[in-house]
Parts: C-alpha cells; structure tokens; sequence
C-alpha cells in the first residue's frame, strides 16, 4: 500500500515496499508491467516483425489468387471471342445466302401477289353474285316464314275451336277473346268460326238426352236424392254423369235447382253440360234463352227476374256464413244464423233440416217435426230429413207412416243394404219391425 505524504508504493509480486518511481523491484526483480516480466523488448519486437511478415505472405497469397482467377477469366473471354467471331463468319455467310434467297422469294412473293389479285377480282364478282343470291333467298325466306306462321295460327285457332266444339268452356272464351283482335287474319278466321252455330250446340241442347243416373247394383235408373244431385252436378268428373244429374232434376221438376243450374251455365268447363243446364231451366221455368253463348242469357234473365221468384232460389246449398260443425254452446247463434239463411231464401231446405236437428238435440221433438215437414215439404227429395222424421213418428207410435216414409226415402239410394244400414243404426228399436223388413223385402 502508498503510505500518505511518502513516495514508496508496494511491489506487485513479492509486496516489498519500493521507491514510487521505480521499476524494477529490487528484492524480487520484477519488472513493475507484468508483460516484461515474460517477454523482452527485443522479443515484442521479433513478434512483431514476424506478424507483419505474415500478414505480408497471406496478402501476397490473396493477389496471387486472384490474379490467377482473373487469368482464367481472361482465358475464357478469348475462347468465347474467338467464337463469336467464327459466329459472325458463318453468319455473316448465311446473310449473304438469305440475301439471295430473299431476291429469289421477292421475285416469286411478286409473281404470287399478282395471282392474288386476279383471285381478289374473281371473289369480288363471286361476292356480288353472292349477294344477289342472298336477297332472293331471303325474301323467298320470309315469305315462307310468313306463309308458315299463318298456318301455324291457323292450326292453332282450329285446335281452340275444336276443343270448344268439344265442349271446353276455357277454349270458347279464348275464342272470344281472339275474335277482338279487329280485322287480322286470326280475328276474321276466329269471327268465322264463332258463326258456327253448332259450336254452341243449338241442336244439341233441344234433343233428348239418353244418359241416365243408373243404380250400380240393378243397373236400372234410380232416383238419386236432392243431396246426391245437387253433389254431383257440381263436383263428378264424368261430363256425361253431370249432365245425367241435370236432366234428372228437370225430369222430376225440381225447381229449388234453379239458382244451382244457373251457376252450371255460368262456371261449369264443359259447354256441353252448360248447354244441358240451360235446357233444364228452360223445362223447370217456361223460359227460352236464344242467345249465345248460353250462359249470357240466363244470367242476364237471373239477374233481373229469376232470382226474385221463391220457387227457384229455395236452394239447398249452405252459405259459406253457414260454420260446418258447430256445438250445443253454439245452438243459440246458429239458430239465428239458420233462420236468416231462411229469410232470404238461400239454402232453405238446408237450413230446416239443420234447425231441426238442433231442437232434437235440445229435446224439442215438436218443434223439430215442424221443421223437418217444411224441408220435406218444399225440397221432397232431401233423404235425410225424411229419415229423422219417420223416426219421430214411430216413436210417437205412428209405425205405419213412419214405414211409409222410409219405403219413399229407399228409392234415393242406388245401394239399398247401405240405406237399411243407416236406417239400422239410426233407429235400432224400428229394426226388429215386420213393416221395416217388408220395405227391404218388397222389390
């Protein structure tokens, strides 16, 4: 350690105190900067002297190096020179080849482009001929086009018509519509054929009608009830069978039908059966209709006369305000529905059966026989009011015009094991009766 105010300072070796500039320890020797005590000053400068002799060999090595890569580079810039140069020879020889080539090309290329235009001219008057030959077949083209359209309308308005003869109602109303389109061809053709008086069947719709509503077992005609009729007059796909309908509600003077063939006329897709319907009005009401179509002329007569007469609107469809099923909490406003129905005449015979049926289930048997004798009186052909009715009368012990009811409601149905079944289960105390197995016996 340096004493303070002294200049002594220890050594860094053996820790004797030495004077503070010496530099060498005079009890160990040792040189106080440590390198000297492993190297001498002559050796740094051997060290030295072989490190920059080194540097010197590897700089030299490195020139030498690259020296010898640019050699090499050198080497191959002449061989790719000395190529280039044989390149150009050649090339310059295959110029001097395609340079004649291209004069003996030229001469032929003016040769060809002379031909050429001796073609050009050809194709040029060819072209004109062409053109000429084009308008022709286009004009002749359009005229076809023309002559082929108007027998395609043509095919097509006598394909409408057809139908219409055939009794397709949407058909006919096509043809109508065409005959508006003024004085075209199709509308001419159409007025034409809406001449025809056999599209509206004039003949037809006054000759007798064979078709008759046969009883599937006997295969004999039967007497269908008011139910079964007004049915199928409006829903059987056979266009025979509605008419069969219709010309049974003429035959047996049905006048309540009147309003229901009205609609026939007007709605029903067949001419035919619209034609029949017309008919069956003309019987039912003294009237004739001459116009046509058919429909046009009955409505016009329905709308101012027809339905202010009793006789013909007393219908026995429901009104659509009419619910389909309905329970006791609803007698009381049914009831008064049912008998607005009534008032105006719109499903009458309906509606009394209907009320009927309400006070039999409310225990009023007198007010229900009432009702049930109205819808057999003004729409006799209603089975089922005839049926509750007998069952009403043999239970007030009038058996033999109970009987006498039922043998009446037997002749509307076409299966008489389903009508004894019905009858069987409606009134099972009655089944036991002498005078009910003689209606099923009597044929």
């Amino acid at each position: 350690m340096q004493d303070d105010g002294s200049n002594i300072k220890q050594c860094k070796y053996c820790t004797s105190d030495i004077p503070s500039p010496a530099k060498i320890c005079p009890v160990c020797k040792s040189n106080q900067k440590w390198y000297l005590n492993y190297f001498r000053i002559s050796d740094v400068f051997l060290f030295a002297s072989l490190s920059v002799s080194l540097l010197m060999v590897i700089f030299s090595y490195l020139n030498f190096h690259e020296a010898r890569e640019e050699r090499v580079k050198a080497g191959v810039a002449l061989t790719t020179a000395n190529d280039a140069a044989t390149k150009a020879s050649a090339a310059v020889m295959s110029a001097d080849d395609a340079a004649t080539r291209v004069s003996k090309a030229e001469a032929s290329v003016n040769g060809t482009v002379a031909r050429v235009r001796q073609i050009e001219q050809s194709s040029v008057d060819m072209n004109n001929k062409t053109k000429q030959i084009q308008m022709k077949t286009d004009s002749g083209l359009k005229v076809f086009e023309s002559n082929l359209k108007d027998i395609k309308d043509d095919a097509d308005t006598l394909a409408i018509y057809y139908n219409a003869k055939g009794g397709n109602r949407s058909a006919h109303n096509v043809l109508i519509r065409l005959s508006n389109q003024g004085e075209s061809r199709k509308g001419m053709l159409v007025k034409s054929l809406l001449s025809d008086s056999n599209l509206y069947y004039h003949d037809y719709k006054y000759s007798l009608l064979t078709q008759q509503v046969i009883n599937k077992n006997t295969k004999q005609h039967y007497r269908p009830s008011a139910e079964k009729m007004y049915d199928r007059i409006y829903n059987d796909s056979d266009v025979s069978m509605r008419e069969a309908y219709i010309n049974e509600i003429a035959q047996r003077d049905l006048k309540y039908f009147v309003h229901d063939l009205v609609k026939i006329t007007r709605e029903d897709p067949n001419l035919k059966v619209a034609c029949r319907a017309e008919k069956a009005i003309e019987s039912l009401t003294g009237k004739k209709f001459e116009n046509y179509p058919p429909y046009n002329g009955v409505q016009l007569w329905w709308d101012q006369e027809g339905n202010k007469d009793n006789r013909y609107s007393n219908s026995i469809h429901r009104l659509s305000e009419m619910p389909a099923n309905f329970g006791e909490k609803d007698f009381d406003r049914v009831l008064v529905l049912l008998k607005e129905i009534i008032e105006s005449r719109q499903g009458m015979c309906q509606s009394h059966a209907s009320i009927a049926e309400i006070y039999l289930v409310k225990g009023d048997k007198d007010k229900a026989k009432e009702h049930y004798k109205v819808a057999i009186d003004q729409c006799d052909d209603v089975y089922l009011a005839k049926i509750r009715y007998a069952a009403l009368l043999y239970q007030e012990g009038k058996k033999m015009e109970a009987f006498e009811m039922l043998s009446k409601t037997k002749q509307y149905f076409d299966d008489v094991a389903a009508f004894e079944r019905m009858c069987r289960s409606l009134l099972p105390d009655i089944s036991k009766e002498d005078g009910f197995t003689k209606i099923f016996n009597d044929k």
